[in-house]
């Protein structure tokens, strides 16, 4: 398939034209700490006006031991922050390819991944569109992941720009980033029968 041109139609809308990155990529990207965007879930907030309210009771009554409960447990929270971050930092995605496909099945896409780091990176999602699936990545070894795109009308389509995420190891917050590949989606006609 030939490559397609950017069209600044497709370009991201709203907050999202303040991520990485602006415009298709070429592969293989390597997800630095600069595109990662981390949130705490709402679960996450919770312990944090939680631990504000033990550690505001705790200065207001003069309580050591609550201070220093509350000093370790925002310090264990503030851990899993980077903790989370580190998940997502140093993956690599090799490459992206959408097989072509016929109005009416599904879209095939494959995500080739990998890392360079010691230990392997469970709880890894990736999202395009309505398709999600979760993968963990081993060490020093690439990994596929399809994904399966709801049929579309045919001709060609632009893939748009995928979200790999994690909320490991404590669900407290939630890291991603944003590929763009290049390629787009080639949709034949439908199979008579």
């Amino acid at each position: 398939m030939a490559r397609q041109s950017f069209d600044p139609c497709m370009a991201p809308r709203g907050l999202q034209r303040f991520t990485r990155p602006k415009a298709p990529e070429t592969f293989p990207a390597k997800i630095s700490h600069r595109r990662i965007y981390i949130v705490p879930t709402v679960f996450g907030g919770y312990l944090a006006m939680m631990m504000m309210a033990i550690l505001l009771g705790a200065m207001n009554n003069g309580n050591n031991a609550a201070l220093l409960f509350s000093a370790l447990a925002c310090g264990m929270l503030l851990l899993t922050l980077l903790m989370t971050h580190h998940r997502l930092s140093g993956l690599r995605v090799l490459s992206v390819h959408a097989f072509p496909s016929h109005e009416g099945d599904p879209v095939v896409v494959r995500l080739a991944m990998d890392h360079r780091s010691k230990k392997e990176r469970m709880g890894i999602n990736v999202v395009l569109g309505m398709a999600h699936t979760g993968v963990n990545v081993p060490a020093h070894e690439p990994i596929n992941v399809d994904l399966r795109v709801p049929s579309l009308p045919r001709g060609i389509h632009p893939m748009g720009r995928l979200r790999i995420y994690t909320k490991r190891p404590l669900n407290i917050a939630r890291a991603w980033t944003w590929i763009w590949p290049e390629q787009g989606f080639l949709i034949y006609p439908r199979l008579e029968t």
